[in-house]
């Protein structure tokens, strides 16, 4: 017969899985899935089953890492049924337990997108050497979560500047991945036991684990060492029970020096490209998006994308390959476009949405003027930086000549693709109604296609100084055809 204490657990646990989902906090894993698939295919018949382990787990941290530091972490904090949680007959020890046992469920559940591929190709026998990387990949997103989880709860919040700086890196690293898998293959199959790999890479728990299941060389992870490694992880849950939850997510305090930095540019832009009703918006959407801990957590880190092309070309010797990457770099702000306007209609304070639902302003004015703040507040200070990345990688022709087309090919896909990524009135929505998985397959995969088409055919089609200032007007007379204001529908 059950417990009280354990039927209280158990409805305290539903309860939180259900204020968790509410929040819409884990983020669907399918492009996880996809990476992994891709990834462990190609190295599946070139390495030896601990070589692969080690390949395979190392990549699912790195795609668990992300939601770690940013949405994942959230059913530790405060929730909006915080005050109905509080309130139901239990202990604050049961509560804190109920509230831990929810959060690692749901980080299990998003780990096993990338974990079921690697284990289902995994080399050597198929039953136990799946079902043991399964069992180590699960270990190991324990003891990350556990670990995370605490580390945010001793830093209380104060340091979210940091974990965004971290997730740029996290992305920066998956994207480093898959460029760099064939020489990391060769490198791999070079080595004959774990005890090769350098000692950085045993410090990781990929590495750790790998050097403790598979030290013997055997094509399954030893049995005795895995269920060891499994209390380990249930033992930091354990103690991370006891430590402080992580504080509530709030707004940001004010702008910082870059803001400030960049507040002449804006207000310029507000005086002579933004109309009169189109500036509540402006101001409100340039004052108030960076603020959000949402933009700041699932959508600034993309920025890093730019810096990955920057990377590969330094690496390639002067021609045709180098300037096409260069030129790709240039374009590559509109990219990452998709996933920054959908979250402008994601605020924690659209409860307050009544002030733009009732406001004199028509629609499209609003629509147009938090555009323009998106231009003022990402768009040019990304494309201004990597023009003077471009001039030092390259010359300051190239950047001067592509910095503009990338900069006008950008801003026409935002205005191309704001209506069919943005759900609301800007501000207006609580994150997990933006429809951010499935409404943003297609806006990548046409702002990744044309604005690459557009950048190699801007670097290798426009020979000569007349034919980019034809193509430069093109896309100017194109911007303020788009830019024509439109009667409210």
């Amino acid at each position: 017969m059950q417990t009280r204490a354990l039927v209280r657990l158990k409805t305290l646990l539903r309860a939180q899985a259900r204020a968790a989902a509410g929040e819409g906090r884990l983020a669907a894993g399918s492009g996880q899935a996809l990476v992994a698939l891709i990834l462990c295919g190609l190295a599946a018949d070139r390495l030896e089953p601990w070589s692969y382990a080690w390949l395979s787990l190392s990549l699912s941290a790195l795609l668990l890492l992300g939601p770690l530091l940013g949405e994942a972490a959230w059913p530790l904090r405060q929730l909006a049924h915080e005050d109905w949680l509080r309130s139901l007959p239990a202990r604050p020890i049961e509560l804190r337990l109920a509230r831990h046992l929810a959060y690692v469920r749901g980080v299990l559940q998003l780990a096993l997108y990338a974990l079921v591929p690697a284990a289902l190709l995994a080399p050597g026998p198929t039953w136990p050497a799946g079902v043991g990387l399964l069992g180590l990949g699960l270990v190991q997103a324990l003891v990350l979560a556990t670990a995370l989880g605490a580390l945010q709860g001793l830093l209380a919040g104060r340091l979210e500047a940091l974990l965004v700086g971290l997730q740029a890196l996290l992305l920066m690293a998956v994207f480093g991945t898959l460029l760099a898998l064939p020489p990391t293959l060769a490198w791999l199959s070079t080595l004959s036991s774990p005890g090769q790999l350098p000692a950085a890479a045993v410090a990781w728990p990929s590495g750790a684990l790998v050097a403790l299941c598979y030290g013997s060389g055997g094509a399954v992870p030893d049995p005795s060492a895995l269920a060891l490694a499994g209390a380990g992880a249930l033992g930091l849950l354990a103690v991370s029970v006891a430590l402080p939850a992580p504080a509530a997510p709030a707004l940001g305090a004010g702008p910082g020096p870059f803001s400030r930095l960049l507040e002449p540019l804006a207000g310029l832009l507000g005086r002579v490209w933004v109309r009169p009703g189109e500036r509540p918006a402006y101001d409100l959407v340039r004052r108030a998006l960076p603020r959000e801990r949402e933009v700041a957590l699932r959508a600034l880190p993309l920025l890093a994308l730019p810096l990955v092309f920057a990377w590969v070309a330094l690496g390639k010797p002067p021609g045709a390959e180098r300037d096409g990457l260069l030129a790709l770099l240039l374009f590559a702000p509109g990219f990452y476009l998709p996933v920054l306007q959908i979250h402008v209609a994601a605020s924690q304070s659209h409860a307050a949405r009544h002030l733009l639902e009732t406001a004199p302003i028509a629609r499209p004015a609003l629509e147009r003027g938090a555009q323009k703040a998106l231009v003022a507040t990402y768009l040019l200070p990304t494309s201004l930086a990597l023009g003077l990345l471009a001039a030092a990688l390259a010359d300051a022709h190239t950047a001067l000549t592509l910095g503009p087309l990338g900069f006008l090919a950008a801003l026409l896909c935002l205005r191309l693709l704001y209506p069919r990524t943005v759900a609301g009135l800007p501000l207006s929505l609580p994150i997990e109604r933006i429809g951010a998985g499935e409404a943003l397959a297609g806006p990548l995969i046409a702002a990744g296609v044309l604005l690459s088409l557009l950048a190699l055919g801007a670097r290798f089609a426009l020979d000569g100084t007349l034919p980019t200032l034809g193509a430069l007007l093109a896309l100017l007379a194109l911007e303020r055809w788009t830019d024509r204001p439109r009667p409210s529908g």
